[in-house]
């Protein structure tokens, strides 16, 4: 992982997309704050590489418990925004997923998406994340593979759920 090295290092690129980088790699650790520690000590994190992360009472508060996408969201401590990285393909369920590849239209503007990416996307609870927006927090998805796509699908559904003053911004 020499080049995530580099780029950690490189300050010409912002936070957000730092934290994104990251968060999307120790998304798929068992314990994410484990694997953000490992990080620190082999690349040496940022200083505003610091996050605070939902607790599982916050999570399961927020209608996660019954979310079929692995997740987890936290906040940049120095920074302030929020970023929710979505883990890609793992396991067998995960790969039933990808292999669900008719396509189903999406209600926000023409077009449709992968089936399975959207059932994950549509299983992430809205509420919590349209309240950090409508509070004008900044917010940040992200995930890599499957956990991408559906952080894009989120995305579409966000910007659904917040209506159109969310759009002009």
């Amino acid at each position: 992982m020499a080049p995530l090295r580099s780029i950690i290092k490189d300050e010409k690129h912002p936070v957000w997309l730092l934290d994104a980088l990251i968060l999307s790699a120790a998304v798929y650790g068992n314990d994410p704050q484990a694997e953000l520690n490992a990080m620190e000590e082999e690349y040496g994190l940022r200083v505003t590489s610091k996050y605070e992360f939902l607790s599982n009472d916050e999570l399961k508060r927020a209608g996660f418990s019954e979310c079929k996408q692995t997740l987890i969201i936290v906040r940049n401590v120095s920074e302030g925004h929020y970023v929710v990285a979505c883990r890609g393909t793992t396991d067998v369920s995960d790969a039933l997923v990808d292999l669900n590849i008719v396509h189903r239209t999406v209600s926000l503007g023409d077009g449709a998406a992968h089936a399975g990416f959207l059932e994950r996307a549509k299983s992430i609870p809205m509420d919590y994340l349209r309240r950090l927006l409508v509070r004008n927090e900044r917010l940040v998805l992200s995930g890599h593979s499957l956990g991408g796509a559906v952080a894009s699908l989120l995305t579409l559904r966000l910007l659904e759920a917040t209506g159109a003053w969310c759009h002009q911004q």
